[in-house]
């Protein structure tokens, strides 16, 4: 179900409603990284790799791969996660997931 969804990003992040496919694909991507490894570094390649692996083709790579940040050198698959969570509920309540990283610099 997920994959479907981010197959069809591009016109979902073009609608007004697209909270709840945005909480939700970012909630999924950061239960996987707080399951698997949670100590490790978190990487760009695996910031790629779980946007190839969620998102099952290159046309949804793209969308997710906007709204997954850059990692931080240093930060655990853990820490992003926790990034990721806020994301979530930042865009659940209607907000836009990137415009965190705004406020933080």
């Amino acid at each position: 179900m997920v994959r479907e969804l981010v197959h069809d990003g591009d016109v979902q992040a073009s609608k007004a409603g697209h909270s709840s496919y945005v909480s939700a694909l970012l909630h999924e991507v950061a239960d996987h990284l707080s399951r698997l490894r949670p100590a490790d570094r978190m990487t760009n390649a695996a910031r790629w790799t779980m946007a190839c692996h969620f998102a099952g083709s290159s046309k949804g790579r793209r969308p997710l791969l906007r709204l997954l940040p850059p990692a931080a050198g240093g930060t655990s698959r853990s820490e992003y996660a926790a990034q990721l969570h806020e994301r979530a509920a930042h865009a659940a309540a209607g907000g836009t997931p990137g415009r965190l990283d705004a406020r933080r610099h």
